[in-house]
């Protein structure tokens, strides 16, 4: 029995001793690249794998005008391995038929050699594509459900299949980039629920045709939901761009503000285009109103001046010039108390006072910073703010439009370095 038993296992080493032998697989069998434009390159990539249980070792050839292999003419698999990369490229030069072939031989004795046809077709290149750009919606665009997506057409032979593209630009949403097939049609419309959140967007589109991807011309973005309130602006009316002044006085004008109801105050900067240390930049206190008419002799006579007004922190949209060319009236000397540099800081007039119901308020700012300018009552209560903030140095004249009960006021001004000056103010009805 134990003989018996012996006998038979020796038989079965001897029968599996014989039927370990590597074992060769190619794919895939036909490497067909059809129609390659001329001079383009094109690659299929193919495997051999071993299947066997022994070494499986062979060479690589290849044959035939326009393919080509890169790699190694010689390989070595080990029983079961995940295999052995073919990358065979096919470059056209004529317009013809091509034929080639990829033969492997190996150490399988069951399938020694194995041949793989290569085909393709060299075809005239067609001209580049001329682009598409995007139409709807437009570049920045607020949006509501449904959206209606809109581009141009890809002019070129064949049929042209679309891929609409959105993604989410914000972190943390899910699943953030959404794309649509609208088949061949160039526009598509996405309703409620098929993008993940209201917010800002970026899309574009793809156009696929005859084994090639055209990216349309921009890439856009929108947002779904109710636009911001549009920022606060104004603009400048005269005196216009360019303008020259002759006159010993001129209307500054320009648009009203409206700052989100916010009362606001206007301040008329006049900046000389040269000579800043002599003729050093203006501000003019308008308070609310929208106008301020600028005494001309304050300016040197042959300057250019930019001209622009500052409406709580909003800059007008326009920043202006004139040319001041007054012949007739003599320039300013050091005789004027307004020319020049001023040397120390004060309040240098109050003019009309009393008045009703405005004055204006020239002051005399020697270094630039910050300089605050208040208007209190008898009280001690503050009823108006003429500026609080950053002076150049020189001359800046403010002006106060009272609008409360006739009697005594006080202006105090303070400059940066804690000086205060402080002046009688009497309010007529």
């Amino acid at each position: 029995m134990i003989r018996r038993a012996l006998f038979g296992f020796l038989c079965l080493l001897v029968v599996n001793a014989a039927f370990a032998q590597p074992a060769m697989v190619v794919r895939p069998d036909e490497m067909d690249f059809g129609q390659i434009p001329l001079g383009t390159e094109a690659t299929i990539t193919g495997m051999i794998i071993n299947v066997g249980d022994e070494d499986l070792t062979g060479t690589i050839a290849i044959a035939g005008d326009g393919f080509y292999w890169d790699g190694p003419g010689v390989f070595t698999l080990q029983p079961r391995d995940s295999g052995f990369i073919l990358g065979v490229t096919f470059v056209p030069l004529e317009e013809e038929t091509y034929s080639g072939e990829l033969t492997i031989t190996s150490n399988d004795p069951t399938h020694p050699t194995v041949a793989v046809p290569l085909l393709g077709v060299g075809i005239e290149s067609p001209p580049p594509p001329v682009g598409f750009d995007l139409i709807a919606p437009e570049n920045r665009a607020f949006v509501d459900y449904p959206i209606t997506f809109e581009w141009e057409a890809l002019d070129v032979p064949g049929e042209v299949e679309y891929v609409l593209t959105v993604a989410a630009d914000s972190e943390g949403v899910p699943d953030p980039i959404r794309q649509f097939f609208p088949d061949g049609n160039t526009t598509c419309v996405v309703n409620q629920g098929d993008l993940p959140i209201a917010g800002l967007y970026v899309w574009w589109v793809d156009a696929r045709y005859g084994g090639m991807v055209e990216r349309s011309e921009q890439a856009w973005t929108f947002f779904i939901g109710d636009p911001p309130p549009p920022p606060p602006h104004f603009g400048l009316i005269a005196p216009e761009d360019g303008s020259i002044l002759t006159g010993s006085q001129t209307a500054f004008e320009w648009e009203p503000l409206d700052d989100n109801g916010s009362e606001v105050t206007f301040t008329l900067w006049i900046i000389p285009m040269d000579s800043i240390r002599e003729n050093p930049p203006r501000s003019f206190n308008a308070g609310n109103a929208t106008q301020y008419t600028v005494d001309m002799n304050l300016l040197a006579n042959h300057v250019e001046y930019l001209w622009y007004v500052v409406g709580n922190d909003v800059y007008s949209d326009d920043m202006w010039l004139f040319t001041l060319d007054r012949d007739e009236v003599p320039p300013l000397s050091g005789d004027d108390p307004f020319f020049g540099a001023a040397t120390e800081f004060a309040i240098e007039s109050v003019y009309p006072n009393p008045f009703n119901p405005r004055t204006e308020i020239r002051l005399a700012v020697p270094m630039a910073g910050l300089v605050r300018a208040e208007v209190f009552d008898v009280l001690g209560r503050r009823v108006a703010t003429l500026v609080d903030g950053f002076l150049g140095a020189g001359y800046h004249q403010l002006a106060w439009e009272a609008n409360g009960p006739a009697g005594l006021y006080l202006l105090s001004v303070t400059d940066a370095s804690g000086h205060i000056q402080v002046r009688k103010l009497v309010l007529l009805k």
